[in-house]
């Protein structure tokens, strides 16, 4: 028999260890991690599942436990409301704070969803920060230079460091913007963020999105950075399919290695801004950007490329075409001879 003492230091006990599980949850809730991550980016993965997220939020630093981080948001939220896309935390958060943060229920009340669609240009990417209110296109287009839309000599008053920070950067020239280095995607901002740690996640995002394999072939092809990022770029306006995209890059390639004007409309459209159809005056427009007058690559990229248009960039498919035209629909046509790529003008485009 336990007499009345024993009792009560049992009931103790037991009183105190509910007390001190009740501390550690309230304070795995409402208390952010010592060495939270701030500053850094963190991806969600579509359909990417709850489990997975938790165990990479807790290997980051980001939440105290996983387990828990499943529990608050499957009941609160439910276990598929987490939101897909790029995220930047400038200061830390609870746990409680996270869930709310990274599901479809509350998350845009304190980040702001920021999606750069592929192919977008500098010049819009700056006017998308502007129309979400979150720093001025001029702010941040003074950092990564300017579209080369009427200007393509403007330079980039991004600093050196930053530069030696990205590796995929360091063949980039120094006269050459930031054009088709901010990988497209959605990110969730919050409202403070400066223009420089939006490129900055932008970038983190580019130098994670392109694999260790890619970096390989591109070494093995004798190909630098900057001028797959260019025929990338190229593609993203040119082709578009995945399948197209690899027999275009293909036939860009060959051009490029006997000098052969690349003749690509997408370089002359970016430069001179239009939405309408090329005339024949603006395939004699005197610039750097126009692949009908001067042979090889622009001097920049035309666009920000998303995944799908630099793997074919740099896994190219062969073939024995040399040219090639989109018809009203946008299926690709293509031709071995000049001869039969103007029947294919004749017949598709008149």
């Amino acid at each position: 028999m336990i007499n009345f003492s024993g009792k009560l230091r049992l009931a103790s006990f037991v009183a105190g260890l509910f007390f001190f599980i009740i501390f550690l949850v309230l304070y795995s809730l409402y208390v952010p991690p010592t060495k939270f991550p701030s500053g850094e980016v963190f991806e969600i993965k579509k359909g990417e599942p709850l489990k997975e997220i938790s165990g990479d939020l807790y290997r980051d630093g980001i939440i105290r436990s996983p387990s828990l981080f499943n529990v608050v948001v499957a009941f609160f939220y439910g276990e598929k409301s987490v939101k897909a896309g790029v995220y930047y935390f400038k200061e830390p958060f609870s746990l409680m704070e996270m869930a709310g943060r990274l599901t479809d229920t509350s998350s845009s009340a304190d980040l702001l969803p920021v999606t750069i669609r592929e192919g977008e240009t500098l010049n819009k990417i700056g006017a998308i920060f502007e129309k979400w209110r979150i720093f001025s296109a001029v702010d941040f287009l003074r950092l990564t230079g300017f579209s080369a839309v009427g200007d393509w000599q403007n330079k980039p008053t991004i600093t050196k460091n930053l530069e030696q920070q990205f590796i995929l950067l360091s063949d980039k020239p120094e006269h050459a913007t930031l054009e088709g280095y901010l990988f497209p995607d959605t990110y969730f901002f919050p409202p403070s963020i400066s223009p420089i740690d939006a490129i900055k996640v932008m970038l983190h995002n580019f130098d994670q999105k392109i694999s260790l394999e890619t970096r390989e072939e591109m070494v093995r092809r004798g190909k630098g950075v900057f001028e797959v990022i260019i025929l990338a770029s190229i593609l993203e306006k040119e082709a578009f399919d995945g399948e197209d995209g690899r027999i275009i890059s293909g036939i860009l390639w060959k051009r490029l290695e006997i000098g052969m004007p690349l003749q690509a409309d997408a370089t002359i459209v970016y430069v001179l801004d239009k939405n309408t159809p090329l005339t024949l005056d603006d395939l004699e427009f005197d610039s750097p950007y126009n692949t009908y007058k001067y042979a090889g690559l622009p001097s920049g990229p035309i666009s920000n490329p998303g995944l799908d248009a630099i793997n074919s960039a740099v896994y190219p498919q062969d073939s024995s075409y040399w040219y090639y035209l989109h018809d009203k629909q946008g299926k690709a046509h293509y031709a071995e001879t000049f001869e039969e790529h103007k029947l294919n003008k004749a017949k598709y485009l008149y």
